[in-house]
């Protein structure tokens, strides 16, 4: 399994949407108040033995967008918690660290959604 197609069934797990690289419209689709968007940053040789790589870590970023407008009321801010939460529980499962946990951009491309970044690395021997 490629780190694409890891990211994208940890993602699947959480009941949200996710996109690699940008959002792509989906026939009906066009009142979705949540969505993801990650890309895979890099891959990288980290652990070398005797000239040969036995380490990679592969980077990525993780976007959760939600409508801006759910952060106007506790029930809401909560309900985006709990889904960070969901989505860095996902990862960890997956394999993935998360060392910097998630923050809130706000709405970053003035799109109506606020992004909460994640950025995670996965590592493995070669």
């Amino acid at each position: 399994m490629t780190i694409r197609e890891k990211l994208q069934a940890a993602l699947d797990n959480t009941g949200v949407k996710a996109f690699w690289r940008h959002r792509v419209e989906i026939l009906g689709d066009e009142n979705t108040d949540e969505y993801i968007v990650y890309t895979i940053d890099g891959d990288y040789e980290r652990f070398y033995a005797d000239d040969q790589t036995v380490l990679r870590e592969a980077t990525a970023t993780v976007l959760y967008y939600c409508r801006s407008e759910r952060f106007d009321t506790e029930a809401g801010r909560r309900a985006i918690e709990e889904k960070t939460e969901e989505i860095l529980s996902a990862l960890r499962a997956a394999g993935f660290t998360v060392p910097s946990g998630a923050f809130n951009s706000g709405d970053i491309d003035a799109s109506g959604y606020d992004a909460t970044i994640i950025e995670c690395s996965y590592e493995r021997v070669v």
